[in-house]
């Protein structure tokens, strides 16, 4: 439905399952698959900055243009 030009934000439950059925999946599976990428990107600022001599990863987030948001215990990632 459009109100003022703008589209109705879908909730993330309507995602999931149209995600669900787009690929033939239940909605857990899109669930858990949707946590495991958060899990995995969560550290990939600390995996690149090994790369750099200095190791500092405040660098690597200005490089990968991120920004670092809290999690549901307050702490920091992608």
């Amino acid at each position: 439905m459009l109100i003022f030009g703008r589209k109705k934000e879908e909730d993330f439950r309507e995602i999931y399952r149209r995600l669900a059925r787009k690929y033939g999946l239940t909605v857990e599976q899109v669930e858990k698959i949707g946590r495991l990428i958060v899990e995995m990107t969560k550290n990939l600022p600390e995996l690149v900055a090994n790369a750099d001599p200095k190791k500092d990863v405040r660098r690597m987030y200005k490089i990968l243009d991120i920004e670092r948001l809290p999690d549901e215990e307050g702490r920091k990632y992608i």
